[in-house]
């Protein structure tokens, strides 16, 4: 995951993070915030596999009164 957190951060994310599931084993949750919904759209078109990733998505405004996005793939 390591390779996966470098290729988020050079493609602009502003945070990313990996969690292991306590309660399911095996199971790990990627976050990542983007700085706009367009931006983050535009990086799950270039997604590559048989099967689409299974998204979550979570929108919030920053405490500061900025936008960010943010996805949850499991």
């Amino acid at each position: 995951m390591r390779l996966t957190r470098q290729a988020r951060r050079r493609q602009g994310s502003l945070s990313w993070g990996l969690f292991r599931d306590t309660e399911q084993p095996g199971r790990h949750v990627e976050y990542f915030v983007d700085e706009t919904w367009v931006e983050h759209l535009r990086r799950l078109a270039f997604h590559v596999g048989e099967q689409p990733p299974r998204v979550r998505r979570y929108v919030g405004e920053a405490l500061e009164g900025g936008r960010a996005s943010a996805s949850l793939h499991s």
